[in-house]
């Protein structure tokens, strides 16, 4: 059966559920960044004051997880100096663990006191404002999360050949950074125009923040944009994903100039904050075979106009749209998106 419905002048919340809800979606992310919306009206209004607040604790507990591994790590361990960077000893090896320079290009050195450097820890070059590109050496196996939190002015990373194990959140918060580059050596990790992917390019792990692009056609043969991996890219407008393709949670979180979003095949779940905070998203047309969109999947996506569910979804979370306050036209199919709907035009 399908239900077509406009509504032209809808001013409400998402009301309850009554489709089956269901953890379908990984695990939240650690992170996140606030949140500010204009209202129009007051429900618009209330919708931003509820995603303050949502992000809000979201972020408390992300600062808190983080902060507790940090101080941790600097606790058990006596931070030691060699020019101008502070590290810690493991097993023989030295992590890198802090910067105290003012360089704006800076090559990570394979020996710190005469051992060799292996990992780059959480925050290490946390808040830096002067590195434009720093060049990561053969030595480092490991580039934690929040490597590179918050180096506002970087626009370039160079990984080596011995990077094995590298995320997403180890570039939060860069909004200058343009292009991840990695050696041709590396058998873990490869790069395209500035994207970093997996060896196989399998994953698409981290779209620089700091890229522009119209549109953005995710490569054939990808079969999973991961965790975080377009967060806050404010420079991509639309984006196209290809058949055989999954989403992983808070793949487009914040992603606050993306206007209009393209499934070339099914995907089975819009995970966990996927498109959190996507306020210009205009349309979504969900593709034959999703089954499950989960917490806070679209929330805040005040700009979405127009939305289209199949009947293959048999569990919406009661958070997935919530504060998206300017649905106008619905094209919903199946027992579960029915009800939804009627729900949320109450």
């Amino acid at each position: 059966m399908k239900l077509i419905v406009k509504n032209l002048f809808l001013s409400v919340l998402c009301g309850l559920l009554v489709c089956t809800v269901s953890a379908c979606a990984p695990k939240k992310d650690k992170q996140a960044d606030s949140y500010v919306s204009e209202g129009e009206s007051s429900a618009a209004q209330d919708s931003t004051e509820k995603a303050d607040d949502t992000e809000e604790s979201f972020e408390d507990r992300s600062e808190s997880s983080e902060g507790s591994e940090e101080s941790t790590a600097e606790e058990s361990e006596d931070i030691m100096t060699d020019g101008d960077f502070g590290y810690i000893l493991a097993e023989g090896v030295a992590q890198l663990c802090a910067y105290y320079g003012d360089d704006t290009v800076l090559d990570i050195p394979e020996e710190l006191g005469g051992n060799s450097v292996t990992a780059i820890t959480a925050g290490a070059f946390a808040n830096n404002t002067s590195l434009l590109q720093i060049n990561v050496g053969n030595s480092v196996v490991n580039v934690a999360e929040g490597a590179f939190s918050g180096c506002t002015a970087l626009e370039k990373v160079s990984l080596g050949n011995g990077v094995a194990v590298v995320y997403a959140s180890s570039f939060d918060a860069c909004p200058a950074l343009e292009e991840i580059e990695v050696s041709v050596a590396n058998g873990s990790y490869s790069t395209v125009e500035g994207v970093l992917y997996t060896k196989d390019k399998s994953e698409l792990v981290r779209c620089p923040q700091g890229l522009s692009a119209e549109e953005f056609v995710v490569p054939e043969g990808t079969s999973l944009v991961g965790n975080g991996a377009f967060r806050k890219c404010s420079g991509i407008n639309a984006v196209v994903l290809p058949e055989g393709c999954e989403l992983s949670s808070n793949a487009f979180f914040h992603c606050d100039n993306l206007r209009t979003f393209s499934f070339e095949g099914a995907v089975s779940t819009v995970p966990d904050y996927c498109f959190f905070g996507c306020v210009l998203l205009e349309e979504i047309a969900l593709p034959e075979g999703v089954e499950c969109l989960g917490e806070y999947a679209f929330f805040g996506c005040v700009g979405l106009r127009k939305l289209s569910l199949p009947a293959t979804v048999t569990a919406i979370s009661d958070t997935a749209f919530e504060c998206c306050t300017g649905i106008e036209e619905a094209e919903v199919e199946g027992d579960c998106a029915t009800e939804w709907y009627s729900n949320y035009q109450k």
